[in-house]
C-alpha cells in the first residue's frame, strides 16, 4: 500500500508508514468489514439455500 498511496508534500510511495496508517486505517477497517460483512452473507444464502433444498427434498419424498 505505501508504494501507491498518494499524500501530498511527499513523492509516490516515499511518504512515513505512520502517516499511510493515520490517513487510511478507517477507511481500511471500513473495506475490510465490508467484505467480511458480504461473505458472511453470500455463507448464510449459501446454508439457506441448502436448507430448502433439504426441506423440499424431503417434503417431496413424502407424497
Amino acid at each position: 500500500m505505501r508504494k501507491n498511496a498518494h499524500i501530498k508534500g511527499f513523492r509516490q510511495g516515499a511518504a512515513p508508514e505512520g502517516m499511510i496508517r493515520k490517513l487510511y486505517s478507517e477507511d481500511i477497517k471500513a473495506e475490510q468489514l465490508q467484505k467480511l460483512i458480504n461473505k458472511s452473507i453470500e455463507d448464510y444464502q449459501r446454508k439457506m439455500k441448502f436448507i430448502l433444498w433439504e426441506i423440499c427434498s424431503k417434503f417431496r419424498k413424502k407424497k
